[in-house]
This record gives structure tokens, C-alpha cells and sequence, in this order.
């Protein structure tokens, strides 16, 4: 299958993940959902290690996927948070400003500096981030921004950028000591273990039959998470990562028709608008 097909499968698995996490949020609490998607994700992802070698593990490949699985952690919990509290078109988005923040952190942590197309490029999303921000009720030319910092999902969504922007560092530098499954198993497995005890905090009786009545929908969402990844691993192999993020990146586009439809959000033409400019800014900033 050509990395292009690999990629869009790419998107459209990711927009089903956020989309379904959507609906089991309106249900369940936020860690609930992150542990099964979690759990279900590293079942899937241990199948297919046996069709692979896996190779020797470093002390110091293991201390990067620990601080990676901790960071990632929180981030997924502040992530479904941030979905369950706001709207979709207007919290996703956001995630593409993770490129701002390694503006500041791949200097540091991997001594990589941007060139002035990565300069330009996170100003487009920066752009893009206002335009999705605008609409009739907000009056002043910084009124779209101050939109963002009032409202408490974006500010997780923004906490949740600046922690991948932390993380994107730790994953390269692991991944090059081991391989792309190799890594992506061992990371959601102990991903899984660090979120078990905030699911068992939030369960009670009702949230053990929520989670019954919907544990079709979350076993999907972990089969969705798998197939992402494995989708986008495997266009990388043969397609230049440029092209095979950007078109990863259409699954926000994808989620906001959805939630326009199935959720009832409103100003898609400014939100898609927004969505759309900071999509340049991502593949300006690869380029």
C-alpha cells in the first residue's frame, strides 16, 4: 500500500479516536477513557511484536521512555479533559501550536534550531489560532487570543501542546535507540500502569456499569490509537515525513465536519478556516 493511502488511513483513524473519545467523555471521566484507550492500544500493539526483532534495550532507552510515558500521561489526561469540557473545533486545533514550543525546547534538549521556514510557519499557526478564535462575539483586534486564554479547555489544550513539545525531544532521542513498535509498545504499556490508579480512583458503581455499556466503543478507540500509529509508522517508511505529517494532520479537518454534524458546533467556516492555515504552518515548519 503507497504511503499516501497509509497516511490518510492515518487521519481518518485519528479523527475517529477524537470523535469517540468525544462521545465517551459525555459518559465517563476523563480518566477512565485515557486508561482504555491506553490499555486497549498496547493490547493491540503487542500482536504485532512477534513480526518484528526487538532489540537490546539500553539503561538510557529505558529512562527515556519512562520520563516519555510520564509526560504523555499527563498530557492524555489533560487532553480527554479538554475534549470532554469544550468543543472539538475549537480545542484541537490547538495542538498544532506543539511546533511553537520546540521552537524553544529542541535548541536545548537536541540542539536543533529552526530555519526562518519553521520561523514563518509558527506564525501561520499562530495566525490560524486566531482566526479560530474569531467571531462576532469577540470585539478588539486581541480579543480572539484572550478567547483562548479564557477558556479553560483551550488552556488545557495549550498546557497539553507545551507538554508534547517537551516530549516530541524525548521520542526522537528513544526511537533512535530502538525501533519505531519496539518503543510505541513499551511507552503505552507503561503509559497504561501510570493511569491505572487515576481510573481506580474515579471508579464506583456507576462508572463500572458506564463503562460495561460502552466497552465496545472505548475497545474500539483503542484499536483506532493502534492503527494510527502503525498507519503513520509505516507511511514514514517510504513517503517523506513532511508529507506524511501534513496529511495526518487533515484528521483535525476531518473531526470538525464531524463534531459540526454529530455535536452541534457552531462557526465551521471560521474554524475550518483557522484549522486550515495552521495545517500550512505545520508543513512550512517541516520544510
Amino acid at each position: 500500500m503507497s504511503w499516501y493511502l497509509l497516511s490518510i488511513f492515518s487521519a481518518f483513524f485519528q479523527s475517529c479516536t477524537d470523535v469517540l473519545s468525544k462521545k465517551n467523555l459525555q459518559i465517563l471521566p476523563p480518566a477512565s477513557v485515557s486508561f482504555a484507550l491506553a490499555a486497549t492500544s498496547t493490547f493491540f500493539l503487542a500482536l504485532l511484536l512477534p513480526t518484528i526483532e526487538v532489540p537490546e534495550l539500553s539503561y538510557t532507552f529505558i529512562g527515556l521512555v519512562i520520563i516519555s510515558s510520564l509526560i504523555d500521561a499527563l498530557a492524555l489526561l489533560l487532553y480527554m479533559r479538554a475534549l470532554k469540557e469544550g468543543e472539538i473545533s475549537l480545542v484541537l486545533p490547538l495542538k498544532m501550536l506543539t511546533p511553537l514550543f520546540l521552537l524553544f525546547t529542541s535548541p536545548i534538549m537536541l540542539g536543533e534550531y529552526a530555519s526562518m521556514n519553521g520561523i514563518f510557519g509558527v506564525l501561520l499557526i499562530i495566525a490560524g489560532s486566531y482566526i479560530l478564535n474569531t467571531s462576532s462575539n469577540h470585539t478588539g483586534i486581541f480579543a480572539p487570543f484572550k478567547a483562548i486564554l479564557s477558556y479553560r479547555p483551550s488552556q488545557l489544550m495549550l498546557l497539553c501542546a507545551a507538554l508534547f513539545g517537551v516530549n516530541c525531544n524525548i521520542h526522537k532521542a528513544a526511537i533512535e535507540l530502538s525501533t519505531p513498535l519496539t518503543y510505541a509498545f513499551i511507552h503505552q504499556f507503561i503509559m497504561t500502569g501510570i493511569l491505572l490508579p487515576y481510573c481506580l480512583k474515579e471508579l464506583d458503581t456507576k462508572v463500572r456499569q458506564d463503562i460495561t455499556r460502552n466497552g465496545t466503543v472505548l475497545v474500539i478507540v483503542g484499536l483506532c490509537v493502534a492503527l494510527t500509529m502503525l498507519c503513520h509508522l509505516l507511511a514514514m517508511q517510504t513517503g517523506l515525513v513532511v508529507y506524511t505529517t501534513a496529511l495526518k494532520r487533515t484528521s483535525i479537518l476531518i473531526s470538525i465536519c464531524i463534531a459540526y454534524f454529530f455535536f452541534n458546533e457552531k462557526n465551521l467556516m471560521e474554524r475550518m478556516a483557522g484549522t486550515c492555515v495552521m495545517i500550512c504552518g505545520v508543513v512550512i515548519t517541516s520544510l
